[in-house]
């Protein structure tokens, strides 16, 4: 509601100058005081009866209100001397000095009042009244200085006892002048005229010490005081009121006499309630509000635990817990609260709780703050048993002399898991799960600096995949993928589980070991190929794979990382310029044949450009009638530095640096035009034979191409055959059918070269729509001596025979062969009994000399 316009007055806005915490207690305080005026106001005005200045029982009542004042005084030095609180320092202990001389005054007055027993000296004229004056006068002056004096200043325990004896002595001083120089004292009383100008004057100054006083507590109650300073406020007004009584009275029995007592009684309650209630009460209050803010405190406490981000926990001394937040009953799997008087053990795997204990009994011997992040992971166990990884921070708590230890614990397993997931894809291949190039070289540079100080030997094999593009390229890299991972599990099982296999890059592994002997590392390259080269099903595909493996050893080969990969793989590398699917140890000359071999590579860019290649012709003729049927294209490369390249060097590194496409291309051209023109020179009808490494074969676009060179030089293409190794075929048996039946149906003949060498599935080779296989020279050259080389030819043309293939023998160089293998019912020979390679003119003078047979 708003405020009445009595509220908005005057009095209103003066209780507003005080601190909010006096303006309700004063107005009370205001209420009372007007009480008392009113009643003081009535008094004054009342009219002077006979029994208004005659109170019976006046002498007893006076007596009884006396002792009232003085115990109260006693009461309130006694407590101000003694109290140690603190706030109550030097002002307190002054008025406890003060009020024991009041107290001393007040009773000599009592015991000096006429009709009581001598004090001393007879009891008569003013000899009660100057006892009466002095603790007046002493009573408003120690008010007034405690109103003055800043209340927190301290005072010494040897100014207390200063304080109390000089009081003392005056007090004893005041009361020896009293008692035995009564004549010396001044009147202050005159029977039948009533209080004399001096009493009257002294009781307005003690009034205006009184009223003086208020003014300065109602100053200070503009802000807080460590004192009940409205009740103090109101003891000096009814004092100073009691005062005023104490001027009106004209008989020493009087009503004004009994209202002044009544007042002063009043008012010495109020300094009771100001001081000695207060200072006992201040100590439970001050343990009250402890107590409360204790539990504020705890309560922000435990709102501050269960607002917390991690779970919480605090346990005491006994290991129990008794806080807990909950989070921490979700990461325990416990019902809420169920965790707290559970033993700490309860969350310890049971394998973990001994060795646990001693580090709690060790850190509680010597508490310290340990927070997250110092790599404190620790096993924890659920409520269902399950174990996990936690990081804990620990904070030590002192309350009551008793130890407690809060901790915040971090359930870690996510944190771990995705730790694992980045160190796996830093350090592991994502494909295969090997360890990569980056975690290779920290495992060869351990074993290295092991090796240093066991003197062992170190083997690094470096393996490269032959020819694994192709199947990328033809198949796709999901199959490609497939297959990678398929070797690596190859290559895991065969090191062992002592070595390191590493996917290095692409299709390029590399396998590190401590090995006791340089044969142990050639004994494992042979388990390598052997394993790799073993067939792979990958999906309705299957497919072969031959390695070329190099290997460096520790510490010949090279001390550090960098060194031995640079070594394996230059051994690796010249493996595959000798034909792949072997191994070689790294030698020192390696690096000036890698040196030769990438020169050429280079020299082989502008090869035909330069016109440096040529193709030469071999003659194919038929046993039955020894009459030529075919040649076959051979290449050759004749450098003007390097002379003449042979093609077991030039043309691997052709296939490896994919230039064999280009180079194909021409060949594949070249030769068809030639045999065109030849068939235009009038030579009789026979066909072109022409190479395709496996990289052609697998090439997208190889059927587009001999398309486009049989247009362009408009040859038939059943003059055309092209060879196909027997191990490029099988390498991806299925898309060696479609290619193959793609140039069946175009009219092209298709033969397997060097057949015998490889690995061959009957139930693939009636698949393959090819016109003819071709015994490699291998088997060939010993026929004539070696019965083993006889029976494998002897098998090869039988199974030819019987799918109902051509077969043609190549290097044939006797007399004796050509005999056995007519014998045998080969169908036809290439070789050096017949005829070398010839260059095209040459060749082409030849057909001529041998028109009619060979």
């Amino acid at each position: 509601m708003p405020d009445t316009p009595i509220q908005q007055g005057v009095f209103q806005r003066f209780l507003t100058t005080l601190h909010v915490d006096y303006q309700g207690p004063m107005r009370k305080a205001l209420g009372w005081l007007l009480l008392l005026v009113v009643v003081q106001f009535v008094a004054v005005l009342w009219p002077e009866t006979p029994g208004f200045n005659g109170i019976p029982y006046y002498l007893e009542l006076h007596a009884l209100m006396e002792v009232i004042s003085v115990v109260v005084a006693a009461m309130v030095f006694a407590v101000a001397w003694s109290t140690r609180i603190k706030g109550f320092s030097a002002s307190f202990t002054a008025l406890a000095v003060i009020f024991l001389a009041v107290a001393v005054l007040d009773f000599a007055h009592t015991l000096s009042y006429v009709g009581m027993p001598d004090y001393f000296s007879p009891n008569q004229g003013d000899k009660h009244l100057n006892f009466w004056m002095g603790a007046r006068l002493l009573a408003a002056a120690g008010l007034l200085i405690i109103a003055l004096r800043p209340w927190k200043r301290p005072l010494a325990t040897r100014q207390k006892y200063t304080v109390l004896t000089g009081l003392l002595v005056i007090v004893i001083g005041w009361q020896w002048l009293v008692i035995n120089y009564p004549d010396h004292m001044p009147q202050w009383f005159v029977a039948g005229v009533g209080l004399t100008p001096l009493k009257i004057n002294t009781e307005y100054l003690i009034i205006a010490l009184n009223v003086l006083a208020a003014a300065i507590l109602w100053q200070r109650m503009q802000a807080p005081q460590p004192f009940h300073v409205v009740a103090l406020f109101s003891a000096v007004c009814v004092l100073a009121m009691s005062e005023l009584f104490f001027t009106l009275y004209s008989t020493m029995h009087g009503a004004y006499n009994v209202l002044g007592h009544v007042y002063k009684v009043i008012a010495y309650v109020l300094i009771y309630r100001a001081f000695v209630v207060e200072a006992i009460e201040r100590p439970y209050k001050d343990l009250e509000i402890a107590q409360q803010t204790l539990k504020q405190e705890e309560v922000r406490f435990r709102r501050a635990v269960e607002a917390a981000p991690n779970a919480m926990l605090m346990v005491d001394d006994t290991q129990t817990i008794v806080l807990s937040n909950t989070r921490s009953d979700a990461m325990f799997r416990f019902k809420s609260g169920q965790l707290v008087g559970t033993k700490l053990d309860t969350l310890i795997p049971d394998s973990m709780r001994h060795k646990h204990r001693e580090h709690i009994q060790t850190y509680l011997a010597s508490p310290a703050d340990r927070p997250m992040g110092q790599d404190r992971f620790l096993y924890a166990k659920r409520h269902d048993g399950e174990l996990f990884r936690v990081e804990v921070g620990l904070t030590p708590l002192t309350i009551d002399n008793r130890t407690f230890v809060l901790a915040s614990i971090v359930d870690i397993t996510s944190r771990l898991e995705a730790e694992a997931r980045i160190e796996k894809l830093i350090y592991y291949d994502t494909l295969t799960d090997l360890p990569n190039r980056q975690l290779l070289k920290d495992r060869v540079n351990q074993l290295v600096t092991a090796a240093r100080q066991s003197h062992n030997l170190i083997a690094l094999l470096y393996v490269d995949l032959d020819r694994f593009k192709n199947i990328n390229e033809t198949l796709g890299h999901n199959v490609g993928d497939q297959l990678l991972v398929d070797v690596a599990r190859r290559l895991t099982r065969t090191a062992g589980d002592e070595a390191t296999v590493a996917r290095v890059v692409g299709d390029e592994f590399a396998i590190v070991a401590s090995l006791p002997h340089a044969e142990d590392a050639a004994r494992l390259a042979r388990l390598l190929l052997a394993n790799i080269s073993n067939p792979y099903k990958v999906g309705a595909h299957h497919l072969t794979l031959t390695p070329s493996i190099g290997i460096a050893l520790y510490p010949e080969d090279g001390a550090d990382f960098d060194t031995l990969m640079k070594s394996a793989d230059m051994a690796m590398q010249l493996v595959k310029l000798e034909g792949r699917n072997d191994f070689h140890f790294f030698a020192k000359e390696m690096q000036q044949r890698t040196s030769r071999m990438l020169n050429l590579e280079s020299a082989l860019l502008s090869a035909i450009d330069n016109n440096e290649l040529q193709l030469v012709y071999q003659p194919q003729v038929r046993i039955s009638d020894r009459k030529v049927i075919g040649v076959e294209a051979l290449l050759r490369w004749h450098h003007p530095e390097f002379g003449q390249v042979s093609p077991a060097e030039f043309m691997p590194i052709a296939e490896n640096s994919g230039q064999i496409i280009t180079i194909g291309a021409w060949v594949l051209k070249t030769a068809a035009a030639q045999l065109k023109q030849w068939l235009a020179q009038g030579h009789a009808p026979m066909i072109m034979s022409v190479n395709l490494s496996a990289i052609q074969f697998r090439h997208p676009n190889l059927t587009g191409l001999v398309d486009d060179i049989l247009a362009k030089t408009e040859l038939p293409p059943e003059y055309l055959e092209l060879e196909l190794t027997e191990s490029a075929a099988m390498l991806n048996p299925d898309h060696a059918i479609r290619i193959m039946q793609t140039l069946h149906k175009r009219g092209i003949r298709l033969s397997i070269d060097d057949f015998g060498t490889g690995y061959s599935s009957l139930s693939y080779l009636k698949k393959f729509s090819i016109y003819k296989l071709k015994i490699d020279q291998s088997f060939v050259r010993d026929i004539a001596t070696d019965g083993d080389d006889r029976a494998i030819v002897s098998a090869i043309i039988q199974m030819a025979n019987s799918l109902g293939f051509h077969t043609i023998a190549e290097g044939v160089e006797t007399q004796a062969q050509l005999d056995y293998l007519r014998t045998q019912g080969c169908d036809e020979i290439q070789g050096y009994l017949y005829s070398k390679p010839l260059p095209a003119e040459a060749l082409s003078q030849w057909l001529i000399a041998n028109r009619t047979e060979a």
